[in-house]
């Protein structure tokens, strides 16, 4: 079964080209444009990651987290940004963000991000 990954994306040019770039590479992704639709998706749909820009209409993706973290939501989630801030960063990181990216976001590092992601967790013995 393929991996499920929502793109919380106000750019629809943005969004629709990193929603190529994870099918492409065999995900199936969904995109919202705004925090209330990907609510909405969240509490219909079960994700595997979530990728979300901090700016968003209607919110934030911090807000998003923060509500994902309420709901005992544990899904990865992965912040983009063109506004890096360093009490932003430090508020996503504690809330369990897996990474904090400054945009432009290149396409294979965000890949390689998701496949982290997804990489089974070695036990040591």
């Amino acid at each position: 079964m393929k991996r499920k990954i929502l793109i919380v994306e106000d750019n629809v040019g943005l969004s629709q080209m990193q929603k190529d770039w994870f099918s492409q590479a065999g995900y199936d992704a969904v995109t919202a444009m705004n925090e209330t639709i990907a609510r909405s998706l969240i509490r219909r749909t079960q994700f595997d990651l979530i990728l979300s820009d901090v700016r968003l209409p209607e919110g934030d993706g911090i807000s998003l987290l923060e509500w994902l973290r309420k709901e005992k939501k544990d899904i990865p989630f992965i912040i983009t940004t063109e506004y890096v801030s360093v009490p932003d960063v430090v508020r996503t990181i504690k809330l369990g963000a897996k990474d904090y990216l400054p945009k432009p976001v290149h396409r294979e590092h965000l890949l390689e991000l998701a496949e982290d992601v997804f990489r089974p967790v070695a036990t040591v013995r």
